[in-house]
This record gives C-alpha cells, sequence and structure tokens, in this order.
C-alpha cells in the first residue's frame, strides 16, 4: 500500500535525487513529493530507504518511516468513521487537503435518505406512485454509475459525491445512456433542495 522510490537517472548520479510516496488502494495510485532528497547511490529502490549509517541517513529513513505510519493512521481514522477510503483521499488529507473531502456529500446516500422521508409521508401529502418514481430513480442511479465501472461500494460512493449541480449533470447522463427523457426533472431539484438542508 505504501512505497517511497525516486526517479533515478542513470545519465546523472552526481545530483541528489527527490524521494516520492506513492499510496495504493484497490489499485489506484496517488503520488506525492516526500520534500526529501538523498544520493541516488546511497538508495535501495526495493527496500524504499536509503543506505549508510551516517547521522543524516538515519534521519531521512525515520522521516520516511513517520510518514509511512500518518498513511496508516489516516487509514484506520476513516476506517473508524466508516468514510470513503481512497489513495487519492489519502494522500490529501496526509498534505492537509482533508477538508475537500469531509465537505463532500454522498449521492447515493442522500438519496436513499430522501427516499426513507418520502416514505414516511406516503399518505400524508405524498402518494404511493411518488414513492416509485423516486424509488426506480436510485435504482436507475445505481445502475449508472455500476456502468461506470465502480462496483466497490466505497469508491462508487466516492464517485458520486455531490458538489454544486453534480446531481443534475449526472442524472442527465443517466437518462441520456438508458435513451428515456420521461424525467421528472422535480425529483432533482428535490435533492439539490436535501443537498443545501444537508450541508
Amino acid at each position: 500500500m505504501v512505497c517511497f522510490f525516486t526517479l533515478k537517472s542513470c545519465r546523472d548520479l552526481s545530483e541528489e535525487v527527490t524521494i516520492y510516496l506513492r499510496i495504493t488502494v484497490d489499485g489506484q495510485s496517488a503520488e506525492l513529493s516526500t520534500e526529501r532528497k538523498c544520493d541516488p547511490l546511497r538508495w535501495n529502490q526495493h527496500a524504499g530507504r536509503a543506505t549508510g549509517s551516517k547521522d543524516s541517513t538515519k534521519n531521512l529513513n525515520a522521516y520516511l518511516d513517520t510518514l509511512q505510519e500518518k498513511v496508516y493512521e489516516i487509514k484506520r481514522k476513516l476506517i473508524d468513521r466508516s468514510k470513503p477510503i481512497t489513495a487519492v483521499i489519502i494522500r490529501d488529507t496526509l498534505s492537509g487537503k482533508k477538508d475537500i473531502h469531509d465537505k463532500s456529500r454522498m449521492l447515493l446516500e442522500i438519496f436513499q435518505h430522501h427516499n426513507d422521508q418520502i416514505a414516511a409521508l406516503v399518505g400524508k401529502g405524498y402518494a404511493p406512485g411518488a414513492l416509485t418514481r423516486y424509488t426506480t430513480s436510485l435504482k436507475h442511479t445505481r445502475s449508472f454509475i455500476d456502468m461506470l465501472g465502480h462496483k466497490n461500494i466505497r469508491t462508487r460512493q466516492h464517485y458520486a459525491k455531490i458538489v454544486d449541480n453534480k446531481i443534475s449533470t449526472d442524472m442527465k447522463r443517466l437518462m441520456e445512456k438508458l435513451g428515456n427523457w420521461s424525467w421528472n426533472w422535480d425529483i432533482t431539484s428535490s435533492y439539490q433542495s436535501e443537498i443545501k438542508h444537508r450541508s
């Protein structure tokens, strides 16, 4: 899941090379610079660490160990909070950009919450047919995301995070895929209202 590497060039070994961190989750990778450099002749690409007994080498390896432990700590916290786990989310959290993902809203989660509310209101302002339409819409949305290859529930939910008008865009693409334009766009507006309410 975690490895360190350099872009070592065989043409010039006189200059120090930057060490990069690669995070891999479910076959998908994300990389970032560790902002540390190393003598290419002292770098063991297989071990992902510098070799030697100098204090500078020990300090470098200790720093890389700390970074690796931070990656695992971030993953543990995501699991504890039942959050999506992707290489990009871990990388961005490590580099201080976690707010980008913390403010996300999951399409399927909000969709289901909305439908649960409608189900509770059937006979109290909503007809059974309305619930049927919303339930069918959720089913088509799941199918659409699956068509894009997001079979894993975590990556599927992460793909479908809500930002601004993304619901409208995805719903339009869904109906283009299905070749059915008898879509009630009030549904889209309803979900956008739900998003604003929960943001």
